[in-house]
């Protein structure tokens, strides 16, 4: 009988054990479905990763970002500079909050922000061509085209194989009608990314000529 009971003992305080680890492990399968998933599946996973309490510091700053991506990518960019805004203040320095908010705030069509963001990341990050080249995008919609083109000409002097760098740099120079060196960005765009000779760009390119 003692015997019974003793077992019934070390059972009920396994199941008590196994119960109370239960919360964590949830969270942590959380976690792994906002990193891994996309869409309202990622954003459910995210939200109670974040509502569970388990998390701080960088891993809750990198759950933040996963969850404004997601938002980002169904058009809730207020939500996702919430989001991004969150990851930010956990970690100032995180290179990739600070640049998806700037792409959601260039999303907003406002590019001030969006450059001041890209600024940050760039400080971080000196060496990622997509950096100088979204900040370039930033500028030219701004239509400062000769700081456009100068973020540009960065992002291929570090990467010289940036097909979208020279395609974008090129539409600068041509809306400062400089017809020569556009055609000689359009030329090196397509030399690297045939897909880029589209029926405009051989348009813009024969006017170049």
């Amino acid at each position: 009988m003692q015997m019974r009971s003793a077992a019934y003992w070390l059972f009920a305080c396994l199941a008590v054990v196994a119960l109370a680890g239960l919360p964590t492990v949830a969270a942590a399968d959380d976690a792994d479905t906002c990193a891994k998933q996309s869409g309202d599946v990622a954003i459910a996973a995210c939200s109670r990763a974040i509502a569970s309490g388990k998390f701080s510091g960088e891993e809750l700053a990198a759950i933040y970002v996963s969850r404004g991506v997601e938002y980002k990518n169904k058009r809730g960019l207020d939500r996702a500079i919430a989001d991004f805004d969150q990851a930010i203040q956990l970690d100032p320095n995180h290179a990739t909050a600070l640049t998806k908010r700037g792409d959601a705030h260039a999303a907003k069509g406002d590019h001030d922000r969006a450059i001041a963001d890209y600024d940050r990341a760039i400080k971080i990050d000196p060496n990622n061509a997509d950096l100088f080249n979204s900040r370039g995008t930033a500028y030219n919609a701004k239509g400062d085209r000769d700081r456009a083109i100068a973020s540009y000409s960065r992002a291929i002097a570090i990467n010289p194989s940036d097909a979208k760098a020279f395609y974008n740099r090129a539409n600068a120079y041509y809306a400062k009608n400089d017809r020569d060196r556009a055609m000689a960005d359009y030329d090196s765009a397509i030399a690297l990314n045939p897909a880029l000779d589209t029926p405009l760009v051989r348009r813009l390119r024969d006017e170049a000529r």
